[in-house]
């Protein structure tokens, strides 16, 4: 009788030690980590090397005009003409916090218009940072002669794309030049980790509408490079997810404990009968 139990228990062990081989196991899946896979074949076009980001609600524009004429060109600069208002003997203008933390860029309102100091409400919805400067250009030329043009440069104030998921640093991507590629948001947080899933790089952008669009890609093929969404626009979110292998281990915590709590009773419940068998 004493045998048999003994053998049960045997058994019972090493049914305990299988099972949790069989858990820890994350399975044969294949890591396909290369980028273009098909480079030698792929064939390149010129469509995705056109993009300009266009002006949407939401984005922060600087715009400055310089001239010789300072009198002139200070009330159309918007910290400069705030300043000036402020230190003018007969102004009762405060200036908040809020007002302080936003007067070196102009917000462009759920509309697309901005205001300027002087020329007003201007219309910049899915216009270029090229086009907007010759607007402003057009608007404050009769304020100037011929001996004082001045010079106008806009640009986006923090143009910002946020990639997270299986990457090695996720978090905001900065650019001033106002264009960046998916593989240069990816390049600046670190590169994709092993379990980062390269078939399925997800994007996330909201259109003017305040839609949300998505659009995948897969980093293994080289026509990445001609997809018209490879240029990341402003407030752009990538996300990439993370692979099986990497799904499977972070099960594998739960199934230990789940393991560990089994085995323990199990060896509780056998050192139990083993020291009545011994009475």
């Amino acid at each position: 009788m004493r045998t048999h139990i003994v053998n049960f228990l045997i058994f019972l062990c090493v049914v305990s030690f299988v099972s949790s081989c069989a858990i820890l196991r994350p399975g044969n899946h294949s890591k396909q980590v290369a980028y273009f896979q098909n480079i030698d074949t792929t064939r390149m076009t010129q469509s995705s090397h056109d993009f300009v980001a266009r002006v949407k609600p939401g984005d922060k524009l600087t715009i400055t005009v310089q001239s010789t004429n300072i009198d002139a060109s200070v009330n159309f600069n918007k910290q400069l003409y705030l300043n000036n208002s402020i230190n003018a003997p007969s102004s009762s203008i405060v200036l908040s916090t809020k007002s302080a933390a936003s007067a070196d860029y102009y917000l462009v309102q759920p509309d697309g218009t901005i205001n300027m100091p002087v020329i007003g409400k201007l219309n910049v919805m899915d216009k270029t940072t090229d086009e907007i400067r010759k607007i402003v250009e057009s608007k404050v030329d009769p304020y100037f002669t011929i001996h004082d043009k001045p010079l106008v440069t806009v640009n986006f104030q923090g143009y910002k794309v946020t990639v997270i998921g299986e990457v090695k640093a996720p978090g905001d991507v900065y650019t001033d030049t106002e264009r960046i590629g998916l593989m240069e948001a990816i390049a600046s947080c670190g590169d994709l980790t092993v379990y980062g899933k390269r078939k399925n790089v997800m994007l996330i952008r909201e259109n003017a509408n305040g839609a949300k669009v998505v659009h995948t890609f897969d980093l293994t093929n080289a026509d990445i490079f001609n997809d018209p969404y490879y240029y990341l626009q402003q407030n752009d979110v990538v996300y990439v997810e993370p692979n099986d292998i990497k799904k499977d281990n972070s099960n594998i915590g739960q199934m230990t404990s789940l393991w560990i709590s089994s085995t323990s009773l199990t060896t509780s419940v056998a050192m139990l009968i083993v020291n009545i068998l011994r009475k």
